[in-house]
């Protein structure tokens, strides 16, 4: 998919690869960290809160994750109001989808795509008409996505990475200028349904648990996943992005949100 790319116009490409390594070398280099205070919550619902949202959702001809979407940008917008709320909700896209069978470790979801929706935008729909118009416009942003993904990786090849200590320079800056939570934008990762099970395996897993780490970035975002018929969700972020008190009432909405949902009836 990426061996064969070649792009329409290389020259282009290559100067604008050129301009890029340029000006990041401009960075300076930061031997002190950033100060770091981050913070997560985990959670999970019951089998029986789980099957109504599948149920639900299959009823309405909506993706879960489309459902999570929405329930995340209210909830984001009633915990943080619309002056602090991040501009975007982004969820990274596995790029390999069945379709790559060697990448990089490292640029799995480096330049693999991801879903970049607007927060706030559309407030006058009810929770389930407009998870119908976030499915669709989901569906066509991974159409447009899978599209891109060969030129976008043939272009970060060219790039020149960044070291920690640049790094360290941009997320201190970040700090000061108080643009720092992933510039803005709150990650929603959805790993779907997580199966562990093996015949051969001399011991059966009963649980999984997540941790999220950065050691350069700040880090502001949601991990859901199902293990179990139970729904899972790892919250992490930040003091810089969202003090512990905010990430409670924002677990609080958003499950509020859900189970609201669930028996309201448009």
């Amino acid at each position: 998919m990426i061996g064969d790319y070649r792009p329409p116009q290389p020259w282009k490409r290559s100067l604008k690869a050129m301009l890029v390594n340029g000006l990041t070398r401009l960075i300076p280099h930061s031997r002190r960290a950033p100060e770091n205070r981050e913070g997560c919550l985990e959670w999970a619902t019951d089998r029986a809160l789980s099957d109504t949202l599948k149920q639900r959702c299959k009823a309405e001809g909506v993706s879960i994750h489309a459902a999570l979407v929405v329930a995340l940008d209210r909830a984001l917008l009633k915990v943080l109001g619309e002056q602090k709320a991040p501009a975007l909700i982004e969820s990274p896209m596995d790029a390999r989808r069945g379709r790559l069978t060697a990448l990089k470790s490292d640029m799995i979801f480096f330049g693999g795509g991801s879903l970049k929706i607007p927060s706030g935008q559309e407030r006058t729909l009810g929770f389930w008409a407009r998870t119908r118009e976030m499915h669709e416009q989901i569906r066509r942003d991974i159409e447009r996505e899978m599209v891109n993904i060969p030129g976008r990786y043939h272009f970060f090849e060219m790039l020149r990475p960044l070291p920690a200590a640049q790094i360290q320079s941009m997320v201190r800056l970040g700090d000061r200028l108080k643009i720092n939570g992933s510039w803005n934008r709150f990650a929603l990762s959805n790993l779907g349904n997580v199966v562990v099970s093996d015949s051969d395996a001399p011991f059966r897993v009963k649980d999984l648990r997540i941790y999220v780490h950065s050691f350069n970035i700040r880090l502001l975002g949601l991990v859901a996943y199902a293990l179990n018929g139970e729904m899972r969700f790892y919250l992490v972020s930040d003091e810089k992005c969202l003090s512990s008190k905010q990430a409670e009432a924002l677990k609080h909405e958003f499950m509020s949100l859900l189970r609201e949902q669930l028996i309201s009836v448009e």
